[in-house]
């Protein structure tokens, strides 16, 4: 930003030169201005406080809380600029009072928006989606399926029915702060543990070897979605038929094309198919994830004395293609009635013929006649096509989706049964290092087996 563009922020008639003047002179409405035209943000980077203009920056004014997020991002006590009752006046004094109390530190306190005192603050915190969330002066039920929030006991706050300090951070929770339990209850280990699956937690390590764990890590693959166009000549908007017969037949020709189009993406056996696409992509996945183990695999079964597993193993990656597309095709041609497109006379309907009339006279001998001498009185267009193949197109997608959903799921399970062969090969061999590739590790093996 140059001398000659730099933003000059002026509250209450006071120029601000430092983010300590800008609370002392903080005016809502004026902040509110600097704020949706960008200088509020502009002016902050210019004097170098960037952490508080990448706050501002993410804030929509549009939201109905833009100001407190403001407040909060730039360190002003949002209270002060709230409309209170006597009422709510009241209770903020008695929260500040008991927070005072109970906080460790009452001079660093933190955003007293930011305070939950009961169980019903605490969920309002939670309904606005905040990260950052201090407990005080009660007991507090935390949802475990809530994950992303940062719990900080700010004085005398105790946990109901708490969970140990590893099943929070499973779940995507961190605790600070609290008397936690060191060993897991066994009444709400699964859901704990359920949690921890939704959060994204892998624990495949905890249950199989290095060697499959190091292959699982590989093997994990994105669940393939891909969104399908349909396309038509959009010159059929603009072209002028001059019957009805004939634009109907427009219509038919550019409605059935892309309803073909779409059915070769449900139709198994067809080059287009979801079926065949999915397959490609995974089997392809697996290949790859193979292509520079085979050869130490092999040495290392061998020496070991498990070159059947080897064997077996190789069979589920060199036949992965064929098998995975039996699988989505069994998909695609078992559940047939949900994957079916709607019905063509469905989409035909949602194309109009539009009537052009530029007869110029009203009775009825003189339109006839006039009809008869020129050729052009009438002429007719297509209107909608557009929408309606828009309309298949989603309709593909959605149906598209549902099979792409199938088909991460069968493909996991396809991968577990390679990993199991993987876990039995690598049963008994030594911890992986940190950050050594699977190549090496095997190559290792071979050494130690040799040795």
């Amino acid at each position: 930003m140059t001398q000659n563009n730099k933003v000059e922020l002026v509250l209450f008639n006071t120029t601000i030169h430092s983010l300590d003047e800008l609370r002392k002179n903080f005016n809502p409405e004026e902040i509110m201005k600097y704020h949706m035209n960008g200088q509020l943000q502009n002016w902050l980077r210019q004097h170098y406080y960037e952490t508080e203009a990448d706050a501002i920056e993410k804030i929509d004014c549009t939201q109905a809380d833009c100001l407190r997020q403001i407040c909060l991002a730039l360190g002003v006590e949002y209270r002060l600029y709230q409309k209170l009752t006597a009422e709510e006046q009241n209770n903020w004094n008695e929260k500040l009072s008991i927070v005072c109390e109970c906080a460790k530190d009452p001079d660093f306190l933190p955003d007293m928006e930011l305070i939950a005192m009961n169980q019903e603050e605490l969920a309002e915190l939670l309904d606005k989606q905040e990260k950052k969330i201090y407990l005080c002066n009660n007991s507090f039920s935390i949802p475990l399926r809530v994950p992303g929030v940062e719990y900080t006991n700010l004085g005398n706050a105790t946990i109901e029915n708490p969970y140990t300090k590893v099943q929070y951070e499973k779940a995507g929770i961190k605790m600070s702060g609290f008397s936690l339990p060191t060993e897991e209850n066994p009444t709400t280990a699964e859901f704990a543990k359920a949690a921890a699956i939704s959060n994204g937690y892998d624990d495949f390590q905890e249950t199989h070897s290095p060697l499959a764990t190091a292959f699982h890590k590989r093997l994990k693959s994105r669940k393939l979605i891909t969104p399908h166009h349909l396309f038509y000549n959009s010159s059929a908007l603009g072209k002028v038929y001059t019957s009805k017969s004939e634009c109907r037949k427009a219509r038919d020709h550019y409605i059935r094309k892309a309803y073909d189009e779409a059915e070769k993406y449900i139709t198994t056996g067809n080059s287009k198919s979801l079926s065949k696409e999915a397959a490609e992509f995974y089997s392809r996945w697996i290949c790859s994830v193979f292509e520079d183990t085979r050869k130490p695999l092999e040495t290392l079964c061998t020496m070991m004395g498990v070159s059947e597993r080897y064997d077996k193993l190789m069979g589920k990656v060199d036949k992965s293609y064929k098998s995975l597309l039996s699988e989505f095709e069994s998909e695609l041609d078992d559940n047939r009635d949900y994957y079916s497109m709607y019905d063509f006379d469905y989409f035909i309907e949602q194309a109009e013929i539009e009537e052009h009339d530029h007869r110029f006279y009203d009775d009825f001998f003189s339109r006839t006649l006039e009809t008869l001498l020129s050729k052009d009185s009438i002429d007719y267009t297509l209107t909608n096509v557009h929408s309606a193949i828009r309309e298949m197109e989603n309709d593909l997608n959605e149906h598209a989706n549902t099979f792409y959903g199938a088909a991460f799921s069968a493909y996991q399970s396809y991968v577990s049964e390679i990993e199991d062969i993987i876990d039995k090969i690598g049963t008994g061999l030594p911890a992986m290092g940190k950050d050594e590739k699977i190549e090496d590790y095997l190559m290792r093996c071979c050494v130690k087996k040799a040795v």
